[in-house]
């Protein structure tokens, strides 16, 4: 059953309800959003695009994706989400590789999309401009086109460093249906007219969030500004009540530190994506919020749907093992196994062993477009390997350490994950944004690192605080050298691209940049038409440590 059929039927049970809203008014109703959902399906049949190429959409959080996602499953097209924050050069790269033949662009992002056009494309639809207006004046179709449930329904970019490879995972209708349910059952449930407010990008697996909401006759709130900002967040909460939000733990530190009113009972639950989480920020969050909040985590072969905590587990303090339960990112969905092995054969390693994470389970892709190696069958059977290294408690829950090539070692010997150690420094007010990754030449075992070979580059954010920031990094790292930046190098959902670090202090390392003022090329981790830069290189220790603890004379 194709995922238009939700829309239909809930248009059916629910014509009149909010299905879609620009902050706090209603952009669409129920009725109003299928009628053009399926009058776009039949201008894209009238363009007479070849079977099941994927509908390119660059755009902000806007009203009008909705109805520009449900069009392209009701026409039989799969859609590719394009984020329009990205250099124009990647923007090209991933309308080429999407092959898509028809694109639908916001106005922010019209200018760069039809200069990365390539021969490919040959529909560019401009939302609020004459070519959406005529779009909107085709006959619509009665009904959504049957699709087999394994049939490709998302093309979920993966969020890589500017400049690097496009790779999309496809996620099936079987897959989106599953995660959805599961979301649903195991997080919080929907009441018509509950609110889903779009905090992060809905390019990244934060726009599969849509369909939690639509399932059950909720509203999608987009934000009037496109993009997220406190104040307009917690207005939108304060209108629609009962709302839920996925959220990154930059934005909910943003929250906590934001002075705009805000009832905590108009939230439904507040949920946290991400590995860069800290006991400290659980706790002053739920000192703000009460018992509201809760995690889930993904992976680009599991986007969004790896593991969860749900707001019980989050808010029970007084458990035993609670501080060890928000130190991991939860247990998997139950359509979804998790094994930790070794690597050189199948069998599980023990409880607390650190070893390669894999997992299988309807809520996986289907494969990465146009890797015919990397699919699997739609029944969910096959382990995959995901490259990242963890381990699962004897309680079953998961705590990631990230890559092998992230993976560090603290003092006390124990490996850690860079996003852990970056969330605490963070949380304890030593800086307002840090990066932490391995020094240049340090060679690591891609297994577990070892303490020969801990020496480790920090990127600090903030001048006012740096001192405080190093003096903190350096009672839990050895540290090799330090730099100041304006900004760090993050995507628009605000992952940091920690490879972009590292090679940037490979290319000093090597000579290659012999100005301090060298930028880090973030691409689109900086913030509209910054390129951030190294103001100046820390050469000499703020605080001397004792040779061989700092992993520096």
């Amino acid at each position: 059953m194709p995922l238009a059929d939700w829309l239909f039927r809930t248009s059916l049970a629910h014509p009149d309800l909010p299905a879609v809203a620009l902050g706090p008014h209603m952009a669409r109703s129920y009725s109003e959003l299928t009628t053009r959902a399926a009058t776009l399906a039949a201008f894209l049949r009238s363009l007479k695009l070849k079977r099941k190429t994927p509908i390119a959409v660059v755009s902000e959080n806007r009203v009008e994706i909705v109805e520009t996602l449900f069009a392209g499953w009701w026409a039989g097209h799969p859609v590719a989400p394009i984020d329009p924050t990205l250099p124009q050069e990647d923007v090209a790269a991933r309308l080429a590789f999407s092959e898509a033949e028809a694109c639908f662009v916001s106005p922010r992002a019209a200018a760069k999309t039809l200069a990365a056009a390539g021969e490919a494309l040959r529909h560019v639809i401009e939302y609020d401009g004459p070519s959406y207006r005529r779009a909107l004046t085709a006959q619509p179709l009665d009904h959504p086109q049957a699709l087999p449930s394994n049939d490709t329904a998302w093309l979920s970019f993966s969020d890589r460093a500017p400049g690097a490879p496009p790779r999309a995972a496809m996620m099936s209708f079987q897959a989106l249906m599953s995660l959805t349910t599961s979301i649903l059952a195991e997080i919080e449930a929907v009441k018509p007219r509950d609110a889903q407010i779009h905090a992060l990008p809905w390019t990244s697996a934060a726009g599969f969030m849509l369909l939690r909401a639509l399932a059950r006759g909720g509203v999608n709130v987009m934000p009037e500004t496109g993009a997220f900002d406190a104040a307009e967040f917690f207005e939108n909460a304060g209108k629609w009540r009962r709302a839920s939000a996925l959220i990154s733990a930059r934005q909910l530190r943003s929250l906590l530190s934001s002075a705009a009113p805000m009832k905590p009972e108009h939230m439904r639950t507040i949920e946290i994506a991400g590995l860069d989480v800290s006991q400290a920020l659980i706790d002053s969050a739920l000192d703000r919020f009460g018992p509201r909040l809760a995690r889930i985590y993904g992976h680009a072969a599991f986007p969004l749907g790896l593991t969860r905590l749900n707001s019980h587990d989050v808010s029970a303090r007084r458990e035993e093992g609670w501080a060890d339960r928000i130190a991991s990112v939860g247990r998997p969905f139950l359509s979804t196994q998790i094994s930790i092995r070794s690597g050189e054969g199948p069998k599980p390693l023990g409880s607390g062993e650190v070893g390669w994470i894999y997992a299988r389970g309807l809520h996986g892709m289907r494969g990465y477009w146009r890797d015919r190696r990397s699919r699997v069958s739609h029944t969910g059977n096959e382990w995959r390997r995901l490259g990242l290294r963890g381990a699962l408690d004897h309680r079953g829950y998961l705590s990631v350490l990230g890559p092998a090539e992230h993976v560090l070692t603290d003092r006390s010997g124990a490996v850690v994950a860079p996003d852990a150690i970056e969330a605490e420094l963070i949380d304890k007010g030593a800086a307002d944004d840090i990066g932490v990754t391995r020094a240049p030449g340090a060679e690591n075992d891609r297994a577990r690192p070892k303490k020969s070979a801990e020496a480790l580059v920090v990127f600090l954010q903030k001048k006012s605080r740096s001192i405080e920031a190093l003096e903190c990094a350096r009672d839990m790292l050895p540290i090799a050298a330090t730099y100041e930046v304006s900004s760090l190098p993050r995507s628009a959902s605000g992952r940091l691209h920690r490879d972009t670090l590292r090679n940037w202090a490979q290319d000093r390392a090597n000579g290659a940049a012999a100005a301090e003022d060298a930028p880090i090329d973030a691409g689109a981790g900086a913030g509209a038409g910054e390129r951030p830069s190294v103001d100046r290189r820390l050469s000499k220790p703020l605080r001397k440590g004792r040779k061989g603890r700092d992993g520096a004379a």
